[in-house]
């Protein structure tokens, strides 16, 4: 077995079958983990050089786009998203097309708990690990841990609101893909909002239809236990006649 270790922190557990450091073939950046070897082990490498000898440049293999994740990887993370679920796979691939990269190191705050941007950005983490902290008065607590291939600060796409927590990196290096509201709205020719009033009204909709039902029943059930209750027969006069 190895172990992953980022920050000092022990972060994985690899066994045999799995594999590790396909970023090093795709990226020239130093590593975002140390990997540590358990017990005695035997692995195959292969360098970025005899890769491309043996099956050709990596950039024409594995298409990217010019913020240098795969598109396709990009779309099935945000496909899997409720907020984006009113919008189509082609306004999603220009959400994709017009999102930077952005790169930074351990200990560097994303963004801040309480920020708030005019333009504030939705990001996802494409290596390096972060964690999620929330922040009461003085003291600092981490709530969530994020890894590659989670997305986050979705709510400033729909929200002005500060930032209820922030996110800092705790791997050596961390990258993220990020779009800002305009870019995004630019993307998909509009505003969120306007896309998702259709699916909210429908929500809306349903929502009262239930509720009258359930009244409806309630008041039918209601005038059926009346109806059914035995009336209590009025005692007769025992009066005795004087």
């Amino acid at each position: 077995n190895d172990e992953i270790i980022a920050a000092s922190k022990h972060v994985a557990t690899l066994r045999a079958g799995d594999f590790f450091g396909e970023s090093s073939i795709l990226e020239r950046e130093p590593r975002a983990a140390t990997v540590v070897a358990a017990e005695r082990l035997y692995l195959m490498s292969v360098s970025k050089k005899e890769f491309e000898d043996t099956l050709g440049w990596i950039e024409v293999l594995i298409p990217r786009n010019r913020c240098g994740l795969d598109a396709e990887h990009l779309l099935t993370i945000m496909r899997r998203m409720h907020l984006f679920s009113t919008l189509s796979s082609q306004q999603l691939r220009r959400v994709i097309d017009e999102m930077e990269e952005q790169q930074f190191s351990e200990g560097e705050w994303i963004y801040l708990a309480g920020e708030m941007a005019a333009d504030a950005s939705f990001y996802v983490l494409t290596s390096g690990l972060a964690t999620v902290v929330s922040i009461d008065g003085a003291e600092e607590k981490s709530i969530a841990e994020l890894k590659p291939a989670d997305a986050f600060g979705e709510r400033a796409l729909l929200l002005s609101e500060r930032r209820p927590s922030g996110v800092r990196v705790i791997s050596r290096r961390a990258r993220v893909k990020a779009i800002c509201r305009s870019a995004f709205e630019k993307a998909i020719g509009g505003k969120l909002t306007d896309f998702m009033k259709p699916k909210v009204t429908f929500v809306k909709q349903a929502s009262a239809a239930s509720t009258k039902s359930r009244q409806m029943v309630s008041r039918s059930s209601s005038r059926s236990t009346m109806q059914s209750s035995p009336r209590r027969a009025s005692k007769p006069n025992r009066t005795a006649a004087h």
